[in-house]
């Protein structure tokens, strides 16, 4: 697979040619009923705990 070729169109080059970007989004607006909310005291990022 490479860029160029990708029939979905997954990825694209940056402006300047040397990275390649992933092509995110979703094609209909999606709409999980959920409703704001304060955060709490911490917030986590799913990582490997050796990173905490």
């Amino acid at each position: 697979m490479s860029v160029e070729t990708n029939e979905k169109q997954r990825f694209s080059f940056s402006e300047d040619g040397q990275k390649i970007w992933a092509n995110q989004g979703h094609p209909l607006p999606i709409d999980l009923n959920l409703e704001p909310m304060e955060p709490t005291d911490r917030l986590y990022h799913m990582t490997a705990s050796r990173f905490l």
